[in-house]
């Protein structure tokens, strides 16, 4: 039995799963033509499957969801308002965008029952949807809540859209509408500089989310006149503003949702390190798909097939599926111990490893590491190397928690979905992966036969420190590198980086002629400087 997982939204993605072949095959648009937020339609996906896998559309199985028109629905299906799925043909089944988002999470912990995913708007122009029996589509059920704070309704709670809507007013002058994902992260780094302006806040809360258009007009008059080039500008009313919005979906879960029970939460609200480590700390045990915005939505149509024809596929080590050009002949010891010496040397280093990540976090597959004691580290990397805006701060891989205070292990830990408080003690060592609040997106990772693990276990026996900066392997405004192609041109293209780890190999960059190229070197004999 083959099955052709799609979406067609931003990030398009599409997933190939053979019952016989057993193996979870991902692919992200973005990732297969070096397009930042990649979007095509039903046709390539099709046409892909066809070619590669023989796949017959008139008797193989199609799951898909599709991108809603403006009134958020779907004109070629048949997907009614109250329904998560809907079989358009015997062979055919669409699914509501939401509950995609949730089943990607049940890829991870199979035995969650409840759920809720909140972004921009989905099918329905709905924009938030909790969900209970998860793990039995027959038995699902959602409901869009209705919330109130004080007796005032929420509203639509168009959190999503309002959130994006605050970062392009913000970042005016940084804006590119197709990169406009982004800049909600950005938006979550700068917030950091501020404080919180009570009479902005209360002035929020008088508005209130459910007058979208009243609030957008609020913030655009707050920030005519903010410069976010200028380090003199307010930026508590960014702090203020940004924290009004996260504190609308701790009141979405505060009404809808129990605290310790293990909870599914997905869209693209989800990729909000500021927000989940707040939810944590109220006592919310979630459960976060690294892939929580729209790059994740076949992997959530994969998993309503495993439910609904009970597959049983095998969903491990599912952050590193992204179909990948060639296997890789793995890591010798050799080669991790020059890189963690060249680390210690103050050396930068793109690593790449077999398949890519799935999501937006690089978790040592495609990632640049340095040593966090540099002094300056943060600018010199923002400014020298990745070529990106002053105030945006990096993450960080640790295998020790003794440098987060307060530690409380969590299943997003590996995942860099939140950020961890710093030990006073710490942040002179770790400066460059340190944020202006004492915060770090930190990965943790505890397995030991991990080769970023054994990388930073010898970094700490060089210098005592259990953590490197980890941020991810791209050009400005393109993809986290996927293929060789991919990652032979940024490594090219991208300055001030001093080796590529490239399947085991350790490459460097040499000028003949005024020409760049790269080449191995032999580690027997090659000297660090």
């Amino acid at each position: 039995m083959k099955f052709l997982c799609y979406s067609t939204s931003h990030d398009s993605n599409f997933t190939y799963y053979d019952t016989e072949e057993g193996k979870v095959r991902y692919f992200s648009i973005e990732r297969l033509h070096n397009l930042k937020h990649g979007e095509c339609r039903d046709s390539y996906y099709l046409q892909y499957a066809r070619f590669h896998f023989g796949f017959d559309e008139t008797k193989d199985i199609i799951i898909r969801t599709l991108v809603p028109d403006h009134k958020g629905i779907d004109s070629i299906s048949l997907l009614k308002e109250d329904e998560l799925y809907h079989f358009d043909k015997p062979n055919w089944v669409i699914l509501d965008h939401h509950y995609c988002h949730v089943l990607s999470c049940l890829c991870l912990d199979k035995d969650i029952s409840k759920g809720i995913a909140i972004d921009g708007a989905g099918n329905f122009n709905r924009s938030v949807e909790v969900f209970e029996n998860l793990n039995n589509p027959k038995l699902t059920i959602f409901k869009v809540p209705k919330v109130y704070n004080k007796g005032k309704s929420l509203g639509g709670m168009r959190i999503g859209n309002l959130f994006s809507f605050l970062a392009r007013t913000v970042l005016k002058d940084n804006f590119e509408y197709r990169l406009v994902n982004d800049q909600i992260g950005k938006l979550m780094g700068l917030q950091s500089y501020g404080k919180l302006d009570k009479n902005v806040y209360n002035k929020c809360k008088e508005i209130g989310i459910a007058k979208t258009k009243v609030l957008k007009a609020y913030f655009i008059e707050l920030f005519k006149d903010f410069n976010v080039k200028d380090r003199t500008s307010n930026f508590d009313l960014v702090y203020t503003c940004h924290q009004f919005l996260v504190d609308q979906i701790k009141l979405i879960f505060e009404a809808t949702l129990p605290r310790g029970e293990k909870i599914a939460y997905s869209g693209g609200c989800a990729l909000s390190t500021v927000t989940n480590s707040q939810l944590l700390d109220l006592g919310y045990n979630l459960c976060i798909c690294p892939a929580a915005a729209d790059s994740g939505l076949s992997l959530g149509c994969l998993k309503f097939a495993d439910l609904w024809y009970n597959l049983g596929i095998d969903f491990n080590n599912l952050v590193y599926s992204s179909e990948y050009v060639e296997e890789s002949q793995g890591v010798s010891e050799a080669t991790i111990n020059f890189i963690a010496e060249a680390l210690s040397k103050n050396k930068i280093i793109a690593y790449t490893e077999g398949a890519c990540e799935i999501g937006p976090r690089a978790l040592g597959h495609r990632s640049i590491l340095m040593n966090p004691a540099i002094i300056n580290g943060k600018n010199y990397i923002n400014e020298k190397v990745k070529h990106r805006e002053w105030w945006r701060p990096f993450g960080g891989s640790t295998i020790d928690t003794k440098v987060i205070d307060n530690y409380k292990a969590s299943d997003l830990d590996y995942y860099m979905l939140r950020n961890f408080k710093i030990k006073d003690e710490w942040k002179e060592k770790l400066n460059a992966i340190v944020h202006i609040d004492n915060t770090c997106r930190m990965q943790v990772i505890s397995n030991k036969e991990e080769n970023i693990y054994k990388i930073i276990n010898k970094f700490y026996s060089i210098t005592g420190i259990p953590v490197v900066l980890n941020t991810s392997f791209n050009i400005a405004g393109k993809p986290i590198a996927n293929s060789k192609k991919n990652i032979f041109e940024a490594f090219k293209e991208i300055e001030n980086l001093d080796f590529l780890v490239y399947n085991g190999d350790v490459y460097i960059k040499t000028v003949d002629n005024l020409t760049i190229k790269i080449v191995p070197i032999n580690l027997t004999n090659y000297k660090i400087d």
